[in-house]
């Protein structure tokens, strides 16, 4: 088993994080060499991304793994946010390095076939939401993707099942699970948001730090002097 990086366009991302693809088809270029990835590999998603303007001219290799990242897809590392508010420039899928990756993939399974062998349901399997014609669709993406004369020259694919690893990001970001900050930070490799308070006073410090139990006593003094002048201002 190894962790390799594998790209996806926009689309494909989404479709991923909707739950609707399970599989990808990648030209085989020798036939000679074993497949790219193998059964039980596990994946790294490379997808278009942004982090804040003021980051955009350091390199993706020298951004830590707390930084925030903005997908092009749709949500950011961190789960509190929807986008970010000074979003840099959109940089390529294939510059997001590993700690910055929000999707992990298993392989479950790997096998070869010309490319217009796709059935009805692989085309599904691939993400394809029309339901009364999923090939056709299928064809269209392939078009838009690798060109026409691509699908017509019916190569040989590698066809990639895989499933979504339950432990990374793609799941909360398609469904209503609520994190603490805690579980953000251990789930995600964030840090938990810094809460700012107002600087406290130095006599706002002293108040917090008088022992209360003395305060207490005092309280109990103050209590005990108005009662006793209380029954001699009114004796009867």
């Amino acid at each position: 088993m190894k962790t390799k990086p594998i790209l996806f366009n926009t689309p494909m991302v989404q479709a991923i994080l909707r739950g609707e693809k399970a599989q990808t088809r990648r030209i085989v270029k020798d036939k000679a060499k074993p497949p790219k990835y193998s059964k039980g590999d596990i994946l790294y998603v490379r997808e278009s991304w942004a982090v804040t303007r003021s980051l955009d001219n350091i390199k993706p290799s020298e951004l830590n793994a707390g930084v925030a990242v903005e997908y092009k897809a749709g949500g950011c590392s961190n789960i509190h946010l929807n986008n970010l508010l000074d979003r840099g420039k959109w940089r390529p899928s294939i510059f997001l390095p590993k700690h910055l990756s929000r999707i992990k993939l298993r392989v479950t399974n790997v096998r070869s076939e010309p490319l217009q062998n796709i059935t009805r349901r692989d085309a599904l399997l691939e993400g394809i939401t029309n339901t009364n014609n999923p090939i056709e669709s299928f064809k269209a993406l392939w078009y838009s993707i690798n060109g026409k004369e691509s699908w017509y020259s019916n190569p040989w694919v590698y066809v990639y099942e895989f499933e979504v690893l339950p432990d990374n990001i793609a799941l909360f970001l398609s469904s209503n699970v609520k994190l603490t900050d805690k579980e953000a930070a251990q789930l995600f490799r964030i840090p938990p948001p810094r809460i700012e308070t107002n600087p406290l006073t130095k006599e706002a410090r002293g108040m917090q730090e008088f022992p209360s139990g003395i305060l207490a006593l005092i309280v109990i003094v103050i209590v005990v002097i108005v009662a006793i002048c209380f029954i001699k201002l009114n004796p009867h």
